[in-house]
C-alpha cells in the first residue's frame, strides 16, 4: 500500500436531525448503492429526545442511521449540550481514518459485501481498537485510478 501525497477529497454527509424517517427498503438500498460507488461516508447526530418511528412492512426505518451504518459512518445520540462533542467525534474519525485499498475481481457495478478483521496478533497488540468499515462495495469503472 502506498500513501497519497495529496489525498483526494472525501465526500461526507452529516445528518443533524431526529431521524424520524422511513423509506421503501429497495429505494434506500438503491440510494446506498449509489453512495457505495463513491468513497462517501455518512454520519449523523440525532437529538436523543426525538421519538423513534414505527414503520410499515417493507420500509427501512431511521433511514439516515441506516445510510451511515452502511457507508462505514456512525450515528450519534446527543442532546443540544453534547452536539458539539458528537461533531468532534465525527471529525476525529475522519481525521484518523486509515483507508485500505483493494482491487475488485470485477467492475460489475453490483454490491459485494465487505468484511474487515484484525489478525489475531494485531488484536492482541492493539486491544480496544474498533474497526469501522462500510458493509459493501459497488465496484465500477470510474472507481479505479
Amino acid at each position: 500500500m502506498a500513501r497519497a501525497s495529496s489525498p483526494e477529497p472525501l465526500p461526507v454527509l452529516i445528518f443533524f436531525y431526529g431521524d424520524y424517517s422511513s423509506m421503501n427498503k429497495s429505494e434506500a438500498d438503491h440510494f446506498i448503492g449509489e453512495l457505495l460507488e463513491t468513497s462517501a461516508i455518512a454520519f449523523g447526530v440525532r437529538d436523543r429526545r426525538s421519538p423513534h418511528i414505527w414503520f410499515a412492512p417493507g420500509e427501512q426505518k431511521e433511514i439516515a442511521h441506516y445510510i451511515a451504518t452502511e457507508t462505514g459512518g456512525e450515528y450519534f445520540d446527543a442532546t443540544p449540550e453534547t452536539c458539539a462533542t458528537a461533531l468532534g467525534q465525527i471529525l476525529q474519525q475522519l481525521h484518523s481514518r486509515y483507508q485500505p485499498g483493494f482491487k475488485p475481481e470485477a467492475l460489475d457495478g453490483k454490491r459485494h459485501k465487505l468484511l474487515v478483521k484484525l489478525a489475531d496478533s494485531a488484536k492482541n497488540q492493539h486491544k480496544g481498537v474498533r474497526l469501522r468499515f462500510r458493509a459493501a462495495s459497488v465496484p465500477t469503472r470510474h472507481e479505479i485510478r
